[in-house]
């Protein structure tokens, strides 16, 4: 067997490379977040609000003399909207270079998954998108939604370009 075979064969000694997620819940749902792109999780603060913005675009808040803009991922998926509380959190994530600040119910846990237990195929029927679900996981007994927060990025850029915006 040349080298080329041999590097293409799974190593069943190999150890796993799990996974690792911030889980948070949405709507009374179970979703997580890949834990690379967290940078922090901070209470709801408050926001200065921009004129000409979609309404899923709360404002900008500043975070450790750092001015992050901040979205509501409610209003972003059309999820029914809540007001915030004492378990609102504000998960600060750094996505293509840009950090931004994403309002969510209630943080939970992180947690370490091994890939083999995602499922990429089928989704449950979640109150968010399929377009933003990358697959979901079983934990234990909770199933949880793993969310494409490159994917939700980009559509919210598309939400933020100038012919979206105007009226």
């Amino acid at each position: 067997m040349n080298n080329t075979q041999a590097d293409t064969i799974e190593d069943p000694q190999a150890p796993i490379e799990y996974l690792q997620f911030v889980c948070f819940k949405l709507a009374e749902e179970e979703y997580a977040v890949d834990i690379t792109l967290i940078t922090e999780v901070i209470r709801v603060v408050p926001f200065t609000p921009v004129p000409q913005v979609p309404d899923f675009c709360l404002g900008l808040i500043n975070c450790r003399g750092t001015i992050i803009p901040l979205f509501d991922l409610r209003k972003k998926v059309l999820l029914p909207q809540k007001p915030f509380n004492a378990k609102s959190r504000i998960l600060i994530a750094s996505i293509d270079h840009e950090v931004i600040g994403l309002v969510i119910d209630e943080i939970l846990d992180n947690i370490r998954v091994d890939p083999r237990q995602v499922d990429l195929t089928k989704f449950l029927a979640m109150k968010i998108g399929k377009e933003y679900i990358r697959g979901v996981a079983q934990v234990d007994d909770r199933m949880i939604a793993i969310l494409d927060l490159q994917q939700m990025y980009d559509v919210i850029l598309q939400g933020m370009s100038p012919e979206q915006t105007s009226t």
